[in-house]
C-alpha cells in the first residue's frame, strides 16, 4: 500500500464552548484499518475521507492547544512520525476568506481590513524562491511583530498538483521554510513562527480542467504560502 502523510484542512462549525483543537494522528492516500491504531494503543480514532481523497484519522478534540500538544506529544512516542494539532477555529477563518476566489484564473485579493488578516506570497511552479513581491509582503509581518512581541505567526506552505504529491509535500515544506528563515535572517525569533504543511490539498482554485487539462494560472496562485497571525 502506497502511504502518504498529509496536513490537511479539517473545517466544522463549533460555538463558543466547543473544543477548538483536533489532533491528526496519521493521514493516508489509501485508508488502513483499525487495528493500525489499536496495535499502537490509540483507541477512539475518527475517520474522516476528505474532500481531497485522503483518509485523516483523529484522536479527541480539546479546548485548548495545551491539551492537544499532548496528545500529539504521546502519538510521537508510540510511533506516529507526523501527528498535527488542527486550529479548528482558524481553519474555518481561513475557509470563510475563500469566497471570493471560486471563479479562478484572477489572482486571489489580500486581506487588508481587521486586526488578523490572512495574507498571501507566491511561487513560480516547482520553486521556492521568494520573489520582490513575496519579500515585500513578508516586510509587513517584520513590522508588526517586532512592534508587537506577543505575536506568533502560521506559516503555511502549499503547491499545485503537478507531480508526486509526497515531492509536494516536500516543496511546500521548503516554501513555507524560505518564509520562516527570511523573517528569521530579519531578526524575528524561530519560535515565534509555526510551519504547516498542506503540499497540494486544499487548492484556492481548481488545478485542472473538467478534461483534465491542467489551467496555469490557477496553479499559479496555488503555489503559495498563507500567513496568519495565531488567535
Amino acid at each position: 500500500m502506497r502511504t502518504l502523510f498529509v496536513f490537511v484542512f479539517f473545517l466544522t462549525t463549533f460555538s463558543g464552548n466547543a473544543q477548538n483543537f483536533r489532533v491528526q494522528a496519521a493521514a493516508f492516500a489509501d485508508s488502513v484499518g483499525r487495528n493500525y491504531f489499536t496495535d499502537r494503543g490509540v483507541q477512539g480514532v475518527t475517520v474522516v475521507h476528505n474532500k481531497s481523497g485522503i483518509w485523516q484519522y483523529l484522536v479527541g478534540s480539546y479546548k485548548t492547544r495545551e491539551e492537544a500538544e499532548v496528545i500529539q506529544e504521546q502519538l510521537i512516542a508510540k510511533g506516529f512520525a507526523n501527528p498535527v494539532i488542527f486550529d479548528l477555529e482558524a481553519e474555518w477563518v481561513i475557509a470563510e476568506s475563500k469566497c471570493a476566489y471560486d471563479d479562478g484564473r484572477s489572482a486571489p485579493a489580500q486581506e487588508d481590513d481587521g486586526k488578523n488578516p490572512l495574507r498571501i506570497i507566491f511561487f513560480n511552479s516547482g520553486k521556492s524562491l521568494l520573489d520582490a513581491a513575496a519579500r515585500t509582503e513578508l516586510d509587513r509581518f517584520i513590522v508588526q511583530m517586532k512592534a508587537n512581541t506577543a505575536l506568533q505567526l502560521r506559516i503555511m506552505g502549499f503547491t499545485d498538483s503537478e507531480g508526486d504529491a509526497e515531492d509536494n509535500q516536500l516543496l511546500a515544506a521548503a516554501r513555507a521554510k524560505a518564509a520562516r528563515n527570511y523573517l528569521i535572517n530579519k531578526g524575528i525569533l524561530a519560535d515565534r513562527m509555526f510551519v504547516e504543511v498542506y503540499g497540494e490539498a486544499d487548492p484556492l482554485y481548481d488545478n485542472k480542467d473538467y478534461d483534465g487539462n491542467a489551467i496555469k494560472q490557477n496553479q499559479r496562485w496555488n503555489n503559495r504560502v498563507m500567513l496568519k497571525y495565531k488567535e
